[in-house]
């Protein structure tokens, strides 16, 4: 039993192992470049609104001073009411770059919206965010945009993270999970293997997009932007900005019932990715999961100093790595607080594991 325990702990430190290496380590030694001057292409910044009225009032000012010279904020209305047509409509009379369009199907999900808002959109560059997001700075369109000049990307993953507005252990995670979610997704588009971005923070040229890529996946209500960018991205077509100035941040759920409906409806689109992302991803958290049960089941058993030993070179291995991601995305932990993360991390994929059993979310809200 004790050699059973010590193989499946060393095969798993390995798979661990790797995955920081070769994965993560790529990203923490990306040194996103400073957008240079020049003329910018005519850019679309698409918010998709339902019944978010508070947050278009405090953020709209933070996309409107975007530093651009020709751009457009455009308002997909998806369904709200009738105050937010109002504010709109007052105003563009004192914006000019202020669009705004009214969804004609409801739909469940916010992919109608967003292909109905394409449709209306004046240029063909379109940066996504929500209503709750604000740009960290209004250099962040001209960072998105510039990071498209490096090797002619039709597609760029932008990052954003969950501010922490209070020191609670729930919003402490939600930042947490967060950043691992961007360390993911970024690390595997920086090797060739991109799957998915986040509307809160997304660039990219329309054109790339076909009528039955919009048309996939309608049938839940999750999955807008990440599916979206699952099926027309590639190692050719996609890059990243994790320039600091180009961060758009939001505000995390309040509740840890909010939180986990929100996570239910993310995972419910998990098995839509590809074959090859959905083994990756999977064998990354089986391993976590496996990692941290082997290594509790060989302190139980009393082969406490081999456990000892290959969880200190799994640590010495990954923290240097983890602390350079932790600086570059600008995350408000500290290493003390990724080594404790880490182990919760294991009980996280292990309860998300069986979310497939329980009722897709409806709403996209």
């Amino acid at each position: 039993m004790v050699t059973s325990f010590t193989e499946i702990l060393l095969i798993s430190t390995i798979i661990q192992v790797v995955y920081w290496v070769y994965f993560f380590k790529k990203l923490a030694n990306y040194n996103p470049n400073t957008p240079q001057e020049h003329d910018f292409p005519q850019l679309s910044i698409l918010i998709c609104v339902k019944n978010d009225l508070s947050n278009i009032k405090t953020n709209l000012n933070t996309w409107l001073s975007q530093r651009l010279d020709h751009k457009e904020i455009l308002i997909v209305d998806d369904f709200s009411g009738i105050e937010l047509k109002q504010f709109i409509d007052k105003m563009k009379l004192k914006k000019g770059s202020l669009s705004y369009c009214k969804v004609k199907t409801n739909l469940p999900g916010k992919k109608q919206a967003i292909k109905e808002g394409l449709s209306f959109s004046r240029y063909n560059w379109i940066l996504h965010t929500d209503a709750d997001c604000h740009p960290v700075s209004n250099n962040w369109a001209a960072h998105m945009l510039s990071a498209s000049d490096q090797g002619d990307k039709s597609i760029i993953l932008g990052y954003s993270p969950y501010s922490v507005p209070q020191k609670s252990f729930l919003f402490f995670w939600i930042h947490f999970e967060a950043w691992l979610t961007g360390l993911l997704y970024l690390s595997f588009a920086l090797r060739g293997l991109p799957y998915m971005g986040v509307g809160r923070n997304l660039l990219y040229n329309k054109t790339t997009i076909s009528d039955e890529a919009l048309s996939k996946n309608t049938d839940i209500a999750s999955g807008d932007d990440d599916l979206l960018i699952s099926q027309i991205s590639h190692a050719k077509n996609t890059s990243i900005c994790i320039h600091p100035d180009s961060f758009c941040y939001s505000i995390p759920k309040a509740s840890w019932t909010s939180y986990f409906k929100q996570k239910l409806r993310h995972y419910s689109t998990a098995s839509r990715y590809k074959f090859k992302h959905q083994f990756l991803l999977s064998l990354f958290s089986l391993s976590q999961i496996v990692f941290f049960i082997s290594l509790c089941l060989s302190f139980v058993i009393g082969d406490w100093i081999l456990a000892t030993i290959f969880y200190s070179i799994r640590l010495v291995i990954i923290l240097p790595i983890a602390l350079k991601v932790i600086s570059k995305l600008r995350a408000e932990f500290t290493i003390i607080h990724f080594v404790f993360f880490d182990l919760v991390l294991a009980v996280y994929y292990l309860v998300f594991s069986f979310s497939f059993l329980l009722p897709k979310p409806k709403s996209w809200q």
